[in-house]
């Protein structure tokens, strides 16, 4: 049984699989951005197409989890620049598609404190 008001901090992957189908009304999470980030058991520095894997595997598991009409609000800026090589990525649009594509809908885009916020209703 899931306890509520829990803030799970955690490999999320590992942790959403084991979680019901349908439980959860609310997910806020700020993925990493893929920008060289110096983390400590984290390689923030994958291919993109790595990257948007390991993310549409995860968000898979957000839709499963969350009941309908429930929200995940996502933190990610408009765009980020790779902390080794400068390339600019505009991450925010990948992971708008991906949500798009999991079936994620009704996009809000909310600016709040200068980051971005992607809020979605499930179906």
């Amino acid at each position: 049984m899931i306890k509520s008001n829990l803030i799970i901090e955690w490999d999320s992957l590992c942790v959403l699989r084991k979680i019901p189908s349908n439980v959860i009304w609310i997910i806020i999470t700020s993925p990493p951005y893929n920008a060289w980030h110096d983390y400590d058991n984290y390689n923030d520095n994958r291919e993109m197409a790595d990257y948007l894997s390991n993310m549409k595997e995860i968000f898979l598991e957000c839709f499963r989890v969350l009941e309908d009409w429930w929200r995940i609000c996502v933190n990610v800026p408009f765009a980020i620049k790779n902390k080794k090589t400068k390339e600019v990525n505009f991450i925010s649009h990948h992971i708008a598609n991906l949500l798009n594509d999991i079936w994620f809908k009704d996009f809000e885009r909310i600016r709040q404190c200068g980051q971005k916020w992607v809020a979605k209703t499930k179906r």
